[in-house]
């Protein structure tokens, strides 16, 4: 499994899983974000509120998109403390990522 970079907006992105990288208790939805939500229907608000998802470093929660999106599934990710983020991080939550699109069958993902 190769994990690439891509420089599609996520309001034009599509595929089978689409995660959302969102830092330790900065998990309101604004610009784009609240944008993406619209588009999903209240997917990500919903996915946040219900599994109550705070973002801390590690923490992870996926939810199918209803039919006639773009978009299969989507998740959230969390980073942690921002002031924390280093490029370990960054691999950490690269390898959480890759463990949710194989444990899901994901054939694309960004």
């Amino acid at each position: 499994m190769n994990l690439l970079g891509t420089d599609t907006p996520r309001l034009s992105w599509s595929g089978d899983l689409l995660v959302i990288g969102l830092f330790e208790d900065a998990v309101e939805l604004t610009g784009d974000l609240a944008e993406l939500d619209t588009k999903l229907s209240g997917t990500l608000t919903e996915l946040i509120a219900e599994t109550e998802f705070k973002g801390k470093e590690g923490s992870s929660a996926i939810t199918r998109v209803g039919a006639g999106s773009p978009i299969r599934k989507v998740a959230v990710l969390g980073l942690g403390k921002p002031d924390s983020l280093k490029l370990d991080s960054l691999r950490r939550a690269a390898a959480v990522t890759a463990r949710l699109a194989k444990k899901r069958k994901v054939k694309r993902w960004g």
